[in-house]
């Protein structure tokens, strides 16, 4: 929500808490999350505010959309005379930009000036709104924002023995605010500012209850050091690629693609512009313009492979065609048919047991951001923090899982709210050092943090100190439980979807005479650890066989990587690394027809 330039932050207050009153009435809303004062387009500002609505389980909402409910509150919510509303949704991946839609950045280049910036972002935003294909345009450029001037006589500064430096942190402290510390309480974080309470900082006349020490030890009020002024200037001015910048964010309107959309951002700014503003891609939006311009060849190439292997498998020119050519008719049925139906190819499950690596996805699936982990290991992969020697010493593991699930939430924000009240069943899979048996932690039912659970389930045997919970130790969940089928079955669930690090098929082989006595050496006073760490193969290929039994059955759907995953734990390669999370989104999308099916069964 965006109120005018300067307007304060009760008045903001009072507008989003009337938003907040009319959302909270909708029937398909869960709950709505306020922050008064911030945007995600424009960062802090009292004239902004931002509200995160979290809608109810899938179940419950069979009969509308996202984007129906989305146009209904835009309907409404266009009917406030104080604020403009953008709506969105968030971006595929946490990290590449901060909504959904398209971004882009107009740059002053050459000898443009700040003043030839607004000039060019006011024209863009003109004609741009004019265009039906666009929809949710905003900019974060703010060059008219009331400020207070204060012209320091520096002279008098001098001479009064007063460090310019203490001025400015006065000033900063009392009018701004200031960054103390973080202090934890509850498990939360909170940051420590210091500021002047609203009735000290309302006037310029405040200015006289602020003082500064001299060098004689003498207080020297701020109004005796300076003049102050109302005048108006940008909230802030942004840099990429080193020029001056302005963040122009939108979506395509519906029944247009985003890539409709970019063409017509780029066509406006060639026909409306001047030579020295240009135009960059950024977020998710740089992403797709550096690989749009690859489809149509690997499009190409893609039917002409097709149509060679189809050509000699029935020895014919002709039969090819007419198989390629029922391609399009029968996908145009096939969204034809969901689109008829209102439905939307999404997923919802109650519950979600992670084993290993797969409790951190399971925290993250159930706090509704699927590529949190996929960012957080890309960007931190090299970090000595996250992986290395630094990491074992300071968090008991290679993995810097203490920096993973404490620390870097601070730099990746984690939906604590979404993960508590999102009603998802969420278990992570440990094993007990001591009795070598699985553990099963659940979400809100135990009497530790339950990131304690996520972490012992994820410290590798060899590469991990254990996980002291309630007085046991504990290690990797995989050694006594690879996969949590058998929870599932226990809890009595009618349907089971297993996701699979390897290929159907694949079967583990005993380890060598070293990995044994290694083993031995490690966890030889363990005996029934040791005894899980050593048939751990043989409990792994027999799980396989269950697996394959009951999906031929029908009990439950497995989906597993097409191909054999031929990169190990402790790939360094950053693209690699990538190559691998896109396959993985790429093939998991190919696989929620079958899991859909499945499920309605």
């Amino acid at each position: 929500m965006e109120l005018p330039e300067g307007a304060t932050l009760e008045r903001t207050r009072i507008v989003t808490e009337r938003a907040i009153a009319y959302l909270e009435k909708n029937p398909y809303i869960e709950y709505i999350q306020n922050v008064t004062g911030s945007s995600p387009r424009v960062g802090s500002n009292q004239g902004r505010a931002e509200l995160t609505v979290i809608l109810k389980p899938w179940e419950e909402r069979k009969s509308t959309t996202i984007e129906k409910i989305m146009h209904t509150v835009e309907k409404h919510l266009e009917e406030y005379p104080e604020c403009k509303v953008y709506l969105s949704t968030p971006p595929v991946i946490p990290g590449l930009g901060s909504s959904g839609g398209f971004e882009m950045q107009l740059e002053a280049r050459g000898e443009a000036t700040f003043d030839n910036l607004v000039d060019a972002t006011d024209t863009l935003m003109y004609y741009a709104s004019k265009r039906k294909e666009l929809a949710g345009l905003s900019s974060s450029l703010q060059s008219e924002i009331p400020q207070l001037y204060f012209d320091v006589d520096r002279d008098k500064v001098k001479m009064l023995g007063v460090p310019l430096a203490d001025v400015f942190s006065t000033m900063k402290a009392y009018t701004g605010s200031v960054y103390v510390n973080d202090f934890n309480m509850f498990n939360r974080i909170y940051k420590v500012y210091i500021q002047a309470e609203a009735p000290y900082r309302e006037h310029k006349d405040n200015i006289n209850l602020f003082f500064v020490k001299a060098s004689n030890g003498a207080m020297v009020p701020l109004t005796s050091l300076g003049n102050a002024s109302y005048t108006t200037g940008p909230g802030s001015i942004k840099r990429f690629n080193m020029f001056t910048t302005a963040v122009i964010r939108g979506a395509a309107a519906q029944g247009y693609s985003s890539g409709q959309a970019m063409e017509i951002m780029e066509q406006i700014a060639r026909d409306h512009l001047p030579d020295n503003i240009g135009l960059e891609w950024s977020g998710l939006s740089y992403q797709e313009k550096q690989a749009g311009g690859q489809t149509g060849m690997v499009m190409a190439l893609v039917f002409l492979f097709v149509f060679l292997f189809l050509a000699a498998q029935y020895e014919s020119w002709t039969v090819p065609i007419a198989v390629l050519l029922s391609l399009p008719v029968a996908a145009l049925g096939a969204y034809l048919g969901v689109w008829v139906c209102g439905l939307e190819n999404d997923v919802y499950f109650p519950a979600v047991a992670g084993v290993s690596a797969g409790s951190l996805n399971a925290v993250n699936y159930a706090s509704h951001q699927p590529g949190r982990s996929a960012s957080i290991n890309l960007r931190y992969r090299h970090d000595s923090r996250y992986f290395g020697p630094k990491a074992a010493l300071r968090g008991g593991s290679l993995f810097g899982l203490k920096f993973m699930l404490n620390d870097v939430k601070k730099e990746v924000p984690f939906d604590e709210e979404t993960f508590a009240h999102g009603g998802m069943r969420v278990i992570a899979v440990a094993t007990n050092v001591e009795t070598g048996k699985p553990a099963y932690f659940e979400k809100g039912k135990t009497d530790f943090p339950f990131d304690e659970a996520v972490r012992a389930s994820a410290s590798l045997p060899l590469a991990s100190v254990p996980v002291v919970l309630d007085g046991q130790p504990y290690l990797d969940g995989g050694c006594s439980c690879p996969i949590a089928l058998n929870w599932a079955l226990n809890e009595g669930f009618e349907k089971i979807v297993v996701i699979t690090t390897r290929q159907k098929g694949f079967r583990k082989a005993m380890p060598g005479q070293r990995m044994v006595d290694l083993y031995d050496d490690f966890y030889g006073d363990k005996p029934l650890f040791l005894a899980d760490m050593l048939t751990q193969e043989l409990r792994y290929n027999t799980l396989m066989d269950q697996l394959d039994e009951l999906e031929a059955d029908g009990r439950i759907c497995c989906v597993r990587p097409q191909e054999p995953i031929t990169i190990g734990r402790f790939e360094g390669d950053e693209n690699k690394l990538l190559d691998l999370y896109n396959r993985g989104h790429r093939e998991g999308r190919e696989a929620l027809d079958a899991v859909c099916t499945y499920l309605e069964k």
